[in-house]
């Protein structure tokens, strides 16, 4: 064999095996709408500034008791399904530290309730801002507590949290399809709270804060 027909057929070879490895190599999934380029498989850490001590972020199972509480940043869509974050601080902060949320959802609801119509919503009503307080001893931050709709867009959320100008935390997390929900979460007559009972979302800051 001439030096010409070896180098035709070692490039020949060469081109077979970069076909055969190109097909072999698995697809990437492609993402919809994706927050900084995070796969929905991750499990996302908050990301925290200097302030923050702890961030907290899951949903309830159920009724918002303490034993129902789950930390995680993957919610099974149910409507009513109450979820949300807390953060403690390293220092406390003024009572009157200006504490702003930002919440964006994949897509507008059908409504955001009390902030409809709003400047407190951007243009395309996926992101609302609120303003929250420091709670306790200047510490903490939270419960902050949503609530899932009927019709609530599905996928990736993001949340970001700053203090007096100060980038404190981001929490990305997914609400997941879901077609298995308690009982409990069925928005029928609600019974008068008890005076002086505390509110779920306190009970919740407590337990945290004593750990």
């Amino acid at each position: 064999m001439n030096r010409r027909a070896l180098w035709i057929v070692c490039f020949s070879l060469t081109i077979a095996l970069l076909a055969s490895c190109q097909t072999m190599r698995p697809r990437t999934p492609a993402l919809v709408f994706d927050p900084d380029g995070l796969d929905a498989a991750q499990t996302v850490k908050p990301k925290v500034g200097s302030l923050v001590e702890e961030a907290h972020f899951g949903y309830w199972r159920a009724k918002q008791r303490q034993n129902q509480f789950v930390e995680t940043n993957h919610i099974p869509f149910c409507a009513n399904r109450a979820f949300g974050w807390s953060l403690k601080l390293k220092h406390p902060v003024a009572a009157d530290a200006k504490v702003i949320e930002r919440f964006t959802l994949p897509a507008p609801p059908a409504t955001w309730g009390a902030a409809e119509g709003s400047d407190r919503l951007s243009n395309d009503r996926r992101t609302v801002t609120t303003e929250r307080e420091v709670t306790g001893d200047g510490r903490w931050i939270g419960f902050v507590v949503w609530k899932l709709a009927a019709g609530d867009a599905t996928g990736p959320h993001v949340t970001e949290v700053e203090i007096d100008g100060e980038l404190a935390a981001r929490f990305v997390f997914w609400v997941d399809p879901n077609d298995e929900c308690p009982a409990e979460l069925d928005d029928g007559p609600k019974k008068k709270k008890r005076p002086g009972k505390l509110a779920a979302a306190e009970s919740e800051l407590t337990v945290l804060a004593n750990r």
